[in-house]
């Protein structure tokens, strides 16, 4: 059981809040004039990146994230991805197509992450993730942008 002690919401005039890249989906409070200025949320990501591609667009158009302390959620639940080489490779794809659609120098980026990713699973002998990493690397540069 995970505790979320933050309900995320937009805030279009924050006080004092740090600043903020992204937020998680899945507790996105969004106002309609939000909705109707930057759009919904990009259904070319399968799983993974779409809340982060969400909040670099709502911080292009000039609105600024925050979360709200005073909610209190309670998450139940957990994640079986951690031996998933399918999830890997759709992490690895859709992270490729975030950094293509939004960093000033995408092969920078990806080449980084690749390492990272590289270094990591090498460094725990877990080599079966690293042929995920690579088709999902591979995948990343052929999904569409629009």
């Amino acid at each position: 059981m995970v505790l979320n002690w933050g309900l995320i919401r937009l805030l279009t005039h924050p006080k004092q809040l740090p600043r903020l890249s992204y937020i998680s989906g899945a507790s996105l409070l969004i106002k309609r004039e939000v909705l109707e200025r930057v759009g919904f949320l990009d259904e070319g990501f399968f799983m993974y990146g779409e809340d982060c591609d969400y909040g670099l667009r709502l911080r292009k158009a000039g609105f600024r994230l925050a979360v709200a302390s005073e909610a209190r959620v309670l998450h139940k639940g957990g994640t079986s991805w951690a031996s998933n080489l399918a999830a890997d490779e759709h992490f690895a794809a859709h992270n490729v197509r975030l950094f293509r659609k939004h960093a000033p120098w995408p092969l920078l980026a990806v080449a980084g992450y690749a390492l990272f990713w590289l270094a990591e699973y090498s460094l725990r002998g877990r080599f079966d993730k690293v042929g995920a990493l690579f088709r999902g690397l591979r995948r990343g540069w052929q999904l569409p942008l629009g």
